[in-house]
């Protein structure tokens, strides 16, 4: 998926981060504090209070600092978007809670996810987000079509998948 959504959005250019764990996570709280990253799109492995097998984000919300505006957050993955746990925010809540820094929307998942059908549904959020300029409830919505691509989304795929934020959010102009 990555692959595909490598074009710019005015003036944005997209960067993949990978492996290890210091440079991404640097390089991570480095742009999010500079206001280099319109939109963050995580694909990988994830529990409700980080990304990654390494956690990334779990203790960084709280001296995040932002640019001149918070951006997008998507991470498809699992449980990022899930709050069930007493007296723990889940990662997506935290970003969109946190005031004036971490992301002005999240799409996240509050449980399991399968990466097969995560890939489709992240493909039609971005497309619906970034090219046509939906905002941020039409993307969820455009994500949250029963097949998409050619491939059918299982309901509970299309169940775990949340916004979160304001719905008439949409990306800078």
């Amino acid at each position: 998926m990555s692959k595909r959504i490598l074009y710019s959005y005015n003036g944005f250019v997209p960067e993949q981060l990978y492996h290890p764990l210091d440079p991404v996570r640097n390089r991570l709280l480095e742009g999010w504090a500079d206001g280099d990253f319109v939109f963050v799109n995580y694909d990988g492995h994830g529990i409700s209070t980080g990304l990654g097998g390494e956690s990334y984000l779990t203790r960084d919300v709280p001296g995040l600092t932002n640019g001149s505006y918070a951006p997008f957050f998507a991470a498809l993955t699992c449980a990022v978007g899930n709050s069930t746990f007493p007296g723990t925010l889940g990662l997506a809540d935290a970003l969109v809670l946190s005031g004036s820094v971490g992301a002005i929307a999240a799409f996240a998942p509050t449980g399991l996810s399968l990466d097969v059908y995560a890939h489709q549904m992240n493909r039609a959020f971005v497309e619906a987000l970034m090219g046509v300029g939906e905002d941020l409830s039409g993307s969820a919505a455009a994500a949250h079509e029963p097949v998409l691509f050619g491939v059918t989304i299982p309901e509970f795929m299309r169940d775990i998948y949340l916004n979160l934020g304001d719905p008439a959010v949409a990306l800078p102009e």
